[in-house]
């Protein structure tokens, strides 16, 4: 069964009707850009739900749900990557949740997911047909004609949107005398946010992108804007500029294997020396961060790794053909920063056996994204740390 196509011409939930009603067994994978969510079928059940986006990771979905807390997901990813074995069966084989309560935090994941995805403007969609390995071993069924349903305001809300908007690629800008009425104009923080965003270059599409609201929300409360005659259209931007350039997957796997790094050295930190310790080598990495290209305002303090989601969004006007190897070049200098600041914090036997755990999982890492990773030269910037002659990490810089 050959299904493949773009969510802008053909509605989620008729993909969905037509797989249940099939019985169709296999992942439905939808990309956007850097992001890509599968939804899982066997015999028509949709059974798993994985998605790219952080926000939406088993682990950031159980720390919000409080079955676990944040330093928890730092272990159990060190021991994912050392052992290969699926994240929630690495929490269970720990005992640092229940049984019960990783199903329930499963199932708050794939309803999140699907949620997200309705709330999508457009994506490319594939169907992969055939029994497809999921990140979990544990399945999760989710009832698809109630799924569908739920769905249904969401399909009206975007039809109201397309009557506006035909064209999500239309160019906004603010209207510099609009009319008011004789109570001024008020707006919600909703619209004050999406305002902020119009300049006059941005399509819908990128102020979407740009936006902290949802792709729906964003392009409703743009419709309000439009309807009130505070924003105005001001042209089409050109489909080849639209996708931001920045969404490739060397980007991607790039913040991919940092951010596992980043997270092994706040794991031995928080090990060794506390919270407290954790704290200021995170403000430390954070204020690197902002003397660094591409990374200004990116580090996430509470986590300790990079916002995947912003650093893209810095690398969107940045030339395609060097974006990648700077990336890798500010990623590595970030890195040898965090890890000549354990110095002060750590004893120089435990920052070296840190450094020798981190150099054979920044191998597999690289393995691992091998294929993604062909013109981005992080080989030649991360193999440096690799070789045992390299510069020694004991004195901060």
């Amino acid at each position: 069964m050959a299904l493949k196509g773009d969510l802008e011409t053909i509605n989620l939930p008729d993909i969905l009707q037509l797989l249940s009603s099939a019985r169709k067994t296999g992942a439905l994978s939808i990309r956007r850009g850097a992001e890509e969510k599968r939804l899982y079928f066997r015999d028509g059940m949709l059974v798993y739900a994985s998605s790219t986006d952080e926000r939406e990771k088993l682990g950031s979905v159980l720390v919000r749900e409080g079955y676990i807390e944040q330093d928890t997901v730092k272990g159990a990813r060190v021991s994912q990557n050392k052992s290969g074995r699926p994240f929630g069966l690495c929490l269970l084989e720990q005992g640092k949740i229940p049984h019960e309560k990783l199903v329930a935090g499963l199932k708050t994941q794939g309803r999140m997911i699907i949620t997200n995805l309705f709330n999508w403007w457009g994506g490319e969609f594939e169907f992969l047909e055939g029994d497809q390995a999921w990140p979990e071993e544990i399945s999760i069924g989710f009832d698809v004609q109630g799924i569908i349903m739920d769905a249904a305001t969401a399909v009206d809300e975007w039809n109201r949107i397309k009557g506006m908007l035909p064209d999500l690629e239309v160019v906004l800008e603010v209207v510099p005398a609009p009319a008011q009425g004789k109570g001024g104009v008020q707006f919600d923080a909703e619209q004050w946010h999406v305002l902020s965003l119009v300049n006059g270059r941005r399509s819908v599409v990128d102020i979407a992108a740009a936006s902290n609201l949802s792709d729906i929300e964003t392009c409703s409360v743009a419709c309000r804007l439009l309807d009130g005659g505070f924003v105005r259209p001001v042209g089409v931007k050109a489909r080849e500029a639209t996708a931001p350039a920045a969404e490739t997957s060397g980007a991607v796997a790039l913040l991919d294997i940092y951010n596992e790094l980043f997270a092994q050295v706040i794991f031995a930190v928080s090990e060794e020396a506390g919270e407290e310790a954790i704290r200021k080598l995170s403000e430390a990495a954070a204020a690197r961060c902002d003397t660094l290209p591409h990374l200004r305002g990116c580090w996430q303090l509470t986590q300790g790794v990079l916002s995947k989601r912003c650093v893209l969004k810095n690398l969107v006007l940045e030339d395609p053909e060097t974006r990648d190897e700077e990336l890798a070049a500010s990623l590595f200098e970030l890195f040898r920063y965090e890890l000549s600041s354990t110095a002060q914090i750590l004893t120089r036997p435990r920052q070296a056996a840190l450094i020798q755990d981190l150099q054979p999982l920044a191998a597999t890492l690289l393995k691992k994204h091998d294929s993604k990773l062909v013109d981005s030269g992080v080989r030649r910037v991360l193999s440096r740390f690799l070789s045992p002659t390299e510069v020694s990490y004991a004195e901060a810089e």
